[in-house]
Formats: C-alpha cells, structure tokens, sequence
C-alpha cells in the first residue's frame, strides 16, 4: 500500500481488531440471563398472558464501544481524503473531509457546499469518489456508515431485537397452545410475547436475542458485528481506489 494511504487504512484496522472484544461484551451480557418470562393470568378463564420481566439492559460500554469503532471506519474517509489533497500539492489541509450528501438532488445541485470538502483534491480523484454515488438512494450503505456516524453523537445506536423469527419455540410448546404476538414488542419489562393456555410452561420458550443498530432499516436487521465488519470492508475498498501505483 502507498505510504500516504498507510494511516487510513490503520483506522480501520484498529476497529476490525476491536470487534472480537466487542463481541466478548455482547456474549457476556446474553450469558448473564438478561431476562426471565412471566406468566400472567388473562382476563380469559385458563388464559395467560406471557411476558418479559427482569428484563438487564445492554450495557452503556457496548453502545459506546460500537460508536467509536463506527467512527474509526468512518475517520478513515476522511484521512483519506486528507492524503489525496495532499497528493494534489496541499500543505496540511484543515478543510478537506469525505463528501456524503443527504439525496441525489443535493448531489447533482451546483449551489450545494458539500462538493467544496473535495476542492482540494485532483480533478481525476474528485471523479472517483463522484461514482461512488455517496448519498442516500446511491450508496446506502456509505450514507449509512455517514448518518450512524452522527446519530451516535446524539442518542444511543444500539437496541436488541427479536421478532417471530427470532423466537424459537420448541415441540412441547406447540404442543401446549402457545401463541405468539404478530409483533415484537421491544425488550422491556411487561413486554408481551405471547398468549397460551394456564397450563403451559414458560420454560418451552427462549428469545435469541441480537444486538442491532436502531436504524437506518438497511442495516438494523442484521446483528451488530457483522454489520461493522460490511462498513470496514466498504472503506476499505474505497480506499484501494486510491492504491495505484505513483505516476
């Protein structure tokens, strides 16, 4: 790899060797019992509602954690958009960062600053990084990466999630009545799973439970880590654009 690409690249390595200490963090909180079921009689004669209690938040170092290995990856757009500017005969820019815009209308609009973060750099590289189409509607996932990158500035970036997919319900539970909600419920206390006969046992029943980022849909239906490992890969490749040899 060329020396000047040397530092993007580092950014990115640092999150991808993080990752196996964040997923250390999320296997010791679902080996922790993070909730226990209830069952609560219903209205219904021999009816019982089931439900979560003692319900164990994820804790705050994993939201924080997925934050900063996010921003790492992130970061390594912008150090690379430093080096091509300095490849161009900038002399320690302050004002070069890698362009995403919000939607096509603003990339294609001639009044819209964002193009400015790229001035900087070579006519050909400016190219380059136009047909990557980043914004939202062109590369999502890049528009992804950007707009996570924010957000984790202002709220929380991760949830855990199930769903009727996620809900494995054995034989025996079948066998006793069990019914499931149409929709999750999020995982809170008195969140109600299920409907099922007084009789049935809870203990047919177990959530594989997978931490998530809360948005943007694209990504929040797969489990975190892979998700960071698909933006690294991303930047990475944006990166080897750049890789050729020195003219």
């Amino acid at each position: 790899m060329r020396d000047d690409l040397l530092d993007a690249q580092a950014a990115i390595d640092w999150a991808v060797s993080d990752l196996p200490i964040l997923q250390a963090k999320i296997d010791a909180w679902l080996n922790d019992a993070p909730y226990t079921l209830f069952g609560d009689l219903d209205s219904k004669p021999g009816e019982k509602i089931i439900r979560l209690r003692n319900v164990k938040l994820i804790p705050a170092i994993i939201n924080a954690e997925a934050g900063v290995i996010l921003h790492s990856i992130r970061s390594s757009l912008d150090i690379l958009a430093v080096a091509l500017a300095e490849r161009n005969g900038a002399t320690g820019p302050k004002d070069v960062y890698f362009p995403v815009w919000k939607d096509v209308a603003a990339f294609t609009n001639p009044r819209d600053k964002t193009i400015e973060k790229i001035k900087r750099l070579s006519t050909a590289d400016q190219a380059v990084i136009k047909d990557l189409k980043p914004y939202k509607g062109g590369n999502d996932y890049l528009f992804a990466l950007h707009d996570l990158d924010i957000t984790r500035k202002h709220r929380r970036l991760v949830s855990v999630f199930s769903g009727l997919s996620a809900i494995l319900i054995s034989a025996g539970a079948a066998r006793d009545g069990v019914k499931f909600v149409p929709v999750w419920q999020g995982f809170k206390n008195e969140a109600i799973l299920a409907t099922a006969p007084a009789r049935a046992s809870e203990s047919h029943i177990h959530l594989d439970l997978e931490i998530r980022f809360t948005e943007p849909r694209i990504v929040s239906h797969r489990p975190l880590i892979k998700i960071l490992r698909e933006f690294a890969s991303l930047a990475e490749s944006i990166i080897a654009l750049f890789d050729g040899p020195e003219l």
